[in-house]
């Protein structure tokens, strides 16, 4: 019973049968190519001096795992504080600029550039305009900081105030709680501290 496909089968795969020399001998030239192609002067010897780097790869691949969750908290910390907090105009009369804080924090590094340049051949110096009144003013002792720490001074004007005030105590800091997931500070809540 298996005659007749075993009989088909012959007949169909005698035109593959006919093409085998012929195959056969076009694959020689391509042997000869690829042998010196793999040998220690082409490929073989590129392998060998890939293999270190690929093993930093492997590693840092393998490093990438627990460091891309950590810049993804980063991500989301900037996406849903820090970049919304820099968006806030700042409400500071009578200094009130009306644009956004971070806007007003590269006007004052462009501030601070000017007022450092130099206009002669000493160098870079910055100048300042001293003078004195007769109101006494303290900045008082730093938080955690010693008697060292405080600054005085003597205004021409009766100072009105400071914003922000001065908190009694350090703010919180908590190192284990997701950046992330703490509001949006209200830069517009500071309260006004009393002159001297």
């Amino acid at each position: 019973e298996s005659f007749p496909p075993l009989r088909q089968f012959s007949r169909d795969i005698l035109p593959g049968v006919h093409e085998t020399p012929a195959t056969v001998a076009a694959s020689f030239p391509w042997i000869a190519q690829a042998r010196p192609l793999v040998s220690q002067a082409e490929l073989g010897g590129l392998v060998e001096d890939l293999q270190p780097t690929v093993a930093s790869l492997a590693a840092t691949t393998n490093a990438s795992i627990k460091l891309f969750p950590q810049v993804d908290l980063v991500s989301k910390c900037f996406t849903n504080v820090v970049l919304p907090t820099g968006d806030i105009k700042v409400e500071d009369p009578p200094l009130s600029t009306g644009i956004e804080n971070y806007k007003e924090f590269w006007q004052a590094l462009v501030g601070l550039s000017g007022e450092s340049q130099n206009f002669d051949g000493n160098g870079s110096y910055t100048r300042f305009q001293t003078g004195g009144g007769s109101h006494f003013v303290s900045t008082g002792q730093a938080l955690g900081g010693d008697s060292t720490s405080i600054q005085y001074g003597n205004a021409i004007l009766q100072p009105i105030g400071s914003r922000p005030g001065r908190p009694a105590s350090r703010p919180p800091y908590n190192r284990t709680f997701p950046c992330y997931k703490n509001p949006i500070p209200n830069v517009n809540g500071a309260t006004t501290a009393s002159g001297p």
